[in-house]
């Protein structure tokens, strides 16, 4: 059985119907994450992430260990109609929105256990310096974390340093809107293995944190519930596209760099570039390791 992150549409729907059809999802599929829109109406109406409104959703995933991907979609701003596919401001703000509503709310303190996972490296980046009363004062490390789906490799970089290696995990569209193909070399943007592998300012524990321990860490309860009796790569198709890789142990740190494959990658060849990151993980394991990579 298919290992997935549900989404369960919020556009009519009261966070205590979503649970109810959550529950009802955990136990007819191997869902190990769930997809959430802070603002399904695209009006800015929906109440913060940080407010009660959400809570009986947070004390479902607190609960069974599920955790929350947060990714905005539609926009309703009518000043946004001249802009091609302005769904994507939505990305920025919203995302953007909730890092800074939960990092600055008492969601952490009510649900010590609760993990989420921003995506597009939580929509924006901070412009203040440490320790400005702007920014979030508490310790978020244990419970949020971002994804690296932002293939300007300027913008990713600065994600990475501001956000912390610790609380970045690997995730990417493939195919996705970020596929357009790079000036530089042709291959499609939202090919980000061989990006982060070549990041010289990365050791190569740090990649394998981004890659791998990362990912199993904020996807814990996925560990646990995985089968582990052939090493195979499980693909996602279609769905929130959030790849992150999940090995059972890593021990032996690779050069990633060294590993991966020159040829092109085409925007909608959504196997190769899984395999070619599960490949990649899967030399780090030892010889004759059984522990199978899994690709939500």
């Amino acid at each position: 059985m298919a290992h997935r992150s549900y989404h369960s549409s919020q556009s009519t729907k009261t966070p205590q119907t979503c649970c109810l059809n959550f529950v009802d999802a955990l136990t007819s599929t191997a869902s190990f994450a769930t997809y959430v829109n802070p603002d399904p109406g695209g009006k800015r109406e929906t109440p913060g992430m940080h407010e009660d409104y959400w809570y009986p959703l947070y004390e479902e995933c607190e609960g069974r260990n599920i955790p929350i991907i947060v990714h905005a979609s539609n926009v309703l701003d009518r000043r946004l109609r001249n802009i091609p596919q302005n769904y994507q401001m939505a990305f920025y703000v919203e995302q953007f929105f909730a890092t800074q509503l939960l990092g600055h709310g008492d969601v952490f303190d009510r649900f010590p256990n609760i993990k989420f996972i921003i995506c597009h490296c939580g929509g924006a980046l901070d412009r203040f310096v440490q320790g400005d009363p702007h920014l979030p004062s508490r310790d978020t490390t244990k419970n949020l974390f971002f994804d690296t789906n932002a293939p300007e490799v300027n913008y990713l970089t600065a994600a990475i340093r501001q956000k912390g290696v610790d609380q970045m995990c690997f995730g990417v569209e493939a195919p996705g809107s970020s596929r357009h193909p790079r000036p530089e070399n042709g291959v499609p943007g939202d090919d980000l293995v061989p990006v982060i592998a070549a990041f010289d300012w990365l050791s190569e524990e740090e990649k394998i944190k981004i890659f791998h321990h990362n990912p199993a860490k904020s996807h814990s309860s996925a560990r646990t519930g995985l089968r582990r009796t052939q090493p195979r790569c499980q693909l996602r198709q279609r769905g929130c596209a959030l790849f992150q890789c999940l090995c059972s142990s890593v021990s032996v740190p690779v050069s990633l760099s060294q590993r991966r494959d020159e040829s092109p990658v085409k925007a909608r060849r959504l196997n190769r570039l899984s395999v070619r990151l599960a490949l990649a993980l899967s030399k780090t394991r030892p010889t004759g390791s059984s522990e199978k990579i899994a690709c939500l």
